[in-house]
Parts: C-alpha cells; structure tokens; sequence
C-alpha cells in the first residue's frame, strides 16, 4: 500500500532526470571535453554493482600495458571539505572516502582525484599530471563530462525489486538509458541470478548485445597486519574455527556467498553496518574471536587502534568472461 503513496514522488523524480538529460543534449548544460580518453564507470541501480573492483581491474589492466592512468573519484561521504582533492596515504580513509583511498592504497604511483564536480577535478589533475587516460567512477549519470568509453555495469544478483525508478525501487534511471552506454557489462555472474529473463528481454528490447561480463570471486585471506604492510602472501585460516563478519558494504550477503567455497555459513556470524560505514574501535573491540573483513572495510579500520592480530582481510578478485588481452583491445580500440 505504502508504494502506492510513493508514486507521485517517482514521477517527479523521473521529470526532474528527464529533463537534465534534455538540457545536456540541447546544451543548455555544459558538458566538458578534455584532451586525453575518459573511461567512466557506473551503474542505474543504487548499490554495489562492482564498480570498485572493476576499477581496480582496469586499473591494473591498464597499467601492465604501460599507460600512465588516473582515476577520479566523487568521494562519496568524506570528511574533507576541498572541492579537489588529490588523495594522499596520510589522513586516511574517512578524509578522502574509502574507494578512492583503496585505490590510492594499492596503486600509490598513480594520480588519484576527488571531488563532486568532475570536470573541475580532471582539470586540475591534467594540470599536474602527464597522463593517457582517466577512469572515473560512479559517473554514468555524471553528463557534464564526455567520455570515450562509457560503462555501465548491471549487477546479475539484484533483485527484481530494485527495477523500479526510485523511490519505488533503486534504479537511478530507466533501462532505456543504457543506450547511452559504450558497454553494459555484467557484472557478478558467479552469484544467484533471478532475473535473467527479465535482463535480457530488456537488452533484447532496447536492442543491446552484451560482450562483456565479469564474476567477483572469492581470491584469499591476508592477515590485516600483514595486509598493512601490502604483504598479500595467501594464509591458510582454521576452516573449523567462528568467526564474525564485519561488513560495511552495499551488499555483505554477498561476501557470505564469496566465501562458501571456503567456509561453511555456520561458522560465520554477519554483523551489518550501512555501506561506506566509518568504522570506530568500539565496533569492533568487543568483538570475542577472529574477525573477517572485505578490502573495503580494511582500508578504513587499519588505523584503528585494535588487536589486529586477530582481523583477517578476505581479498576477492575479477574474473572477466575474455582474456585479459581481449579485454584491453577492447577497450583500447574505442581510445584508439
């Protein structure tokens, strides 16, 4: 019944998208374009589509094929008030917003920019930095910069119910947005996919073919101590043992489904907190046993002052449907 209210305000907010795209077309909004390939990645659907592992992936992708890479960020609930920002490994996760500190953690050598307004922040980087191309996340709603390749990722676990303009459910758009995009990707195939049917009627419809598809799988255990130290050496965790699962992600079921393989549900007990959650000690210290952590979650309680002796990080990794050659000329030939 309570949807039935919320009608009214999804028809407001679909006139209000409607329109902004209008005025980007028809240039009454300002769309920047810069001298060197943007890739952006993004998503309709409020949540975790993948889109920090699928940067980190490109990232990486990117960089074994010598091409000097930067990526900007939103920095999504920060503490820091400067409209841009370069991340540095001082302040910590909570200044710069914990997906641009976890690329900055992992790819120091590289420029890593945040701020709401990105096309102030990727002139600034262009400034200050020589590069060939510049990823952004979360930005396929972001129209005040062109990009050259323009991905948007559909999560193949989201539920049905999430297919509703907001607020009546978690799409920021229409499916017929994906048009816009160069690439709808699949993201996160290796999960319960509900609602394939559904999917691909739409792709079908809208007249999408989808050459791209990527599973997050479950990659290892790293003790947080030595996951500081960016000693990633597997560890071998007492499969026997409880343990609690911290999680302040968008989706920690799936992290459970992650490491079924490994563990067996019974001996993992969930505690939840809200996505990008700021982590303090009490959180955590009175917690009785050893604790498991995603990456994400890590790169805010490192600085916590904790027993990290008994917090283990679980590493996941990408897992694209083509080889990793496939996908760079993929992408390389629309930067070409």
């Amino acid at each position: 019944m309570y949807k039935f209210l919320l009608l009214p305000f999804a028809i407001a907010y679909w006139l209000v998208i409607e329109f902004r795209y209008l005025f980007y077309r028809f240039g009454l909004f300002k769309s920047h374009k810069f001298s060197v390939p943007i890739i952006s990645v993004g998503n309709i659907v409020v949540g975790g589509a993948g889109k920090t592992p699928c940067i980190l992936s490109l990232v990486q992708l990117l960089k074994s094929r010598g091409k000097r890479v930067a990526v900007v960020y939103r920095g999504y609930k920060r503490l820091s008030k400067e409209e841009v920002l370069p991340v540095q490994l001082d302040h910590g996760a909570n200044h710069y917003g914990d997906e641009a500190y976890l690329c900055k953690f992992h790819y120091p050598d590289i420029p890593v920019y945040v701020g709401a307004k990105r096309a102030d922040v990727i002139r600034k980087l262009l400034a200050e930095h020589e590069v060939d191309v510049v990823l952004m996340d979360d930005a396929f709603q972001h129209l005040a910069v062109q990009r050259d390749v323009d991905i948007c990722l559909i999560d193949a676990s989201e539920i049905a119910s999430a297919y509703k303009l907001l607020p009546l459910g978690r799409m920021r758009e229409p499916w017929r947005a994906l048009k816009r995009a160069s690439d709808v990707v699949v993201s996160k195939t290796n999960f319960k996919d509900s609602t394939k049917a559904l999917r691909e009627h739409i792709f079908k419809k809208l007249g999408l073919s989808v050459k791209l598809t990527f599973a997050y799988e479950f990659h290892s255990f790293c003790p947080l101590e030595m996951w500081i130290k960016k000693d990633f050496t597997i560890y071998q965790i007492d499969h026997k043992q409880k343990y609690h699962l911290v999680s302040g992600i968008a989706k920690p079921a799936q992290l459970l489904d992650c490491l079924e393989e490994v563990l067996p549900k019974e001996n993992l007990e969930v505690v939840a907190y809200a996505d990008h959650y700021a982590f303090s000690e009490k959180n955590l210290s009175h917690i009785q046993g050893p604790i498991l952590v995603s990456e994400k979650d890590a790169i805010k309680i490192m600085d916590l002052k904790l027993d990290k002796s008994k917090i283990f990080v679980v590493r996941s990794k990408v897992k694209w449907n083509l080889s990793e050659d496939e996908v760079y000329e993929h992408f390389h030939r629309q930067l070409s």
